[in-house]
């Protein structure tokens, strides 16, 4: 919430790419300081790092885990056409933001940001059934608040017209 209130206190027309962040660092450093608006750049870095590593490194296991149903070997993941094809997705599907505004690309970010949770929970929900996990199965407790995860989100998605039914 902090940092959609200090975003919002900057002007995204004319900025471009880093220089959003510098912006905001400048707003920082006016409201509290020089060493806020260190740690906001050496944070901000972070999380975009950590973000593309994690990305880059979970995203297509975790996509071909789903379309094989988990019967793919983790050590020839990089074989398989649907890694591959993941990996290509993810390298070029961010050159949109070349020719998109920075500002739909935002509410498009936080629209697949938000179904995240969702298909998580569905891919637990599937991979968890498998009779190979022995102990780690989904046990009833398990299945009940998936699906009332899952419900939640129906709810607040079609109750809240974000998506119209």
């Amino acid at each position: 919430m902090a940092m959609i209130i200090i975003g919002s206190q900057v002007d995204f027309k004319d900025v471009k790419g880093f220089n959003i962040l510098l912006d905001i660092s400048n707003v920082l450093q006016t409201q509290s300081g020089r060493w806020v608006a260190i740690c906001f750049l050496v944070g901000a870095w972070g999380a975009v790092f950590s973000s593309m590593m994690g990305v880059w490194q979970s995203a297509p296991y975790i996509l071909l885990d789903f379309i094989t149903a988990g019967r793919a070997q983790i050590n020839d993941a990089h074989k398989n056409k649907y890694y591959r094809l993941w990996l290509a997705f993810i390298v070029f599907i961010p050159m949109i933001s070349l020719f998109v505004k920075f500002g739909t690309i935002q509410k498009l970010y936080s629209y697949f940001g938000a179904l995240v949770v969702p298909f998580l929970t569905i891919i637990l929900l599937i991979l968890g059934r498998k009779k190979f996990l022995d102990d780690c199965r989904n046990k009833p407790l398990t299945i009940i608040v998936g699906v009332l995860i899952l419900l939640f989100f129906a709810v607040t998605t079609f109750g809240l017209g974000i998506i119209p039914s």
